[in-house]
């Protein structure tokens, strides 16, 4: 889960696993050539999903992109859906899961990455931890412990993979 000031007041987080940058997810060969916020901004028309409540839907408002050309989703799914209809130009979603859906067999002939894409420099890398309880101070301790050395082996490094974590969007911070 992405770590935010607002979540922080609620939940008590592990250690950082990662880091993740913005990305954006187009119709393959990105007929609006989008590589960045900023394009989307620029070029009237183009309409942008992004979640409810995302990083990427505040970003994007704070760049000036008008409210009327933000389709807000509840999942990615539905971003994916809009995308792959042709009703928004992009999806605003974490590098990594825009890389990630890009690469799925059903997605490999409609959709990919705008690459080369150069997120906002004011979007910063969202820290990413897991979420528990505020009550739960034993288990997340202990949870730190175990993380602590797994977040330093080569599994973790694979599987984070799998889902579009490139080695230096990982972290050891705090590991031993």
């Amino acid at each position: 889960m992405f770590i935010t000031e607002e979540r922080a007041g609620r939940v008590a987080f592990s250690r950082v696993t990662g880091r993740v940058r913005p990305g954006l997810l187009v119709e393959r060969g990105n007929p609006h050539g989008l590589h960045t916020y900023a394009d989307a901004v620029a070029r009237a028309g183009v309409r942008l999903a992004v979640l409810e409540g995302s990083v990427e839907e505040r970003t994007l408002l704070k760049k000036g992109l008008p409210a009327e050309r933000l389709m807000v989703v509840p999942d990615a799914v539905s971003g994916l859906a809009l995308l792959k209809t042709r009703r928004v130009d992009g999806l605003a979603l974490s590098q990594p899961t825009v890389g990630w859906m890009a690469e799925q067999a059903d997605n490999r002939d409609e959709v990919e990455a705008a690459s080369p894409f150069t997120p906002p420099q004011d979007a910063g890398e969202g820290r990413v931890a897991f979420a528990f309880r505020r009550g739960d101070g034993r288990l997340r301790r202990a949870w730190d412990e175990a993380l602590a050395e797994f977040l330093q082996s080569d599994e973790h490094r694979r599987i984070a993979k799998q889902f579009g974590f490139e080695t230096d969007a990982l972290t050891t911070e705090g590991a031993r």
